[in-house]
């Protein structure tokens, strides 16, 4: 920032240019606004999760790890790091300081509900979301490559209370 500036024109600038990333005025910082869509990857971890966390019993409360959860494949690196991203749709829980998940009951809700909507893309600014855009369901998550039904593995999901 220039002497004479003002926070309000510090601000207007970043707003104007956060999104295709600038150098904050004030402080010299990288400021960029990632937009994240949720992806197939992404939808194939939650069910996943979802899946292996029905498999528990109810009064756990259990934490899993990414490879509890994924078969075995060239994938499931990929699928393990998008998934974490699910945190900022309120539908996956972190375990703090570990690399370990569940699902929320939101996140079960809309494996479950296939008529269920989220946002289909958040914003985020410095790994914290600020914005939602558009709307998905599970089967538009997935896409044409998976078939629903094969990837819960005809599994009944309850509803976590």
């Amino acid at each position: 920032m220039k002497d004479g500036d003002t926070l309000g024109a510090a601000r207007a600038y970043l707003r104007a240019n956060a999104a295709k990333g600038c150098l904050c005025p004030a402080c010299g910082g990288k400021v960029k606004v990632y937009r994240r869509r949720l992806h197939a990857e992404m939808a194939q971890f939650l069910v996943l999760l979802v899946r292996a966390a029905a498999r528990q019993p109810a009064s756990s409360g259990v934490w899993l790890h990414p490879r509890d959860v994924l078969p075995a494949s060239p994938q499931a690196a990929k699928i393990s790091t998008d998934g974490a991203f699910l945190v900022h749709w309120g539908l996956v829980e972190r375990q703090p300081s570990k690399r370990r998940y569940r699902p929320t009951h939101k996140g079960v809700a809309f494996v479950r509900d296939p008529e269920a909507t989220v946002p289909s893309h958040v914003l985020l600014l410095n790994n914290k979301a600020i914005a939602y855009e558009g709307k998905t369901t599970l089967r538009q998550a997935l896409g044409a490559n998976f078939a629903l039904s094969e990837v819960l593995g005809g599994i009944d999901l309850p509803l976590a209370g």
